[in-house]
């Protein structure tokens, strides 16, 4: 029987674009359907008033705070730039 390889931990880069693409949707779409049209009718903003808008706008920050961070991680440039390569084709798949 062949022997093979199988790695035990992926990197960031080994899953496929479309498929960070997909679970980025579905998360986003869960969200954003929690949100009730009164939530961004009310001036001022209120955000004890508004959890749902809230929740979604905290997801929103902590994916760009977990991209600089899965960016910057990389001490050696040509990684960083494989990496910033992967968060440009995920965005042209959500696009």
């Amino acid at each position: 029987m062949p022997h093979v390889k199988v790695p035990t931990v992926a990197s960031f880069v080994d899953v496929k674009d479309r498929i960070y693409a997909e679970q980025l949707t579905s998360a986003d779409a869960a969200s954003f359907k929690r949100i009730n049209v009164s939530e961004l009718t009310r001036s001022p903003f209120e955000a004890e008033q508004s959890p749902n808008t809230m929740q979604y706008t905290g997801h929103f920050h902590h994916l760009s705070d977990w991209t600089v961070r899965t960016i910057l991680a990389q001490s050696c440039p040509k990684r960083r730039a494989s990496i910033v390569s992967h968060f440009i084709r995920i965005a042209e798949v959500l696009h």
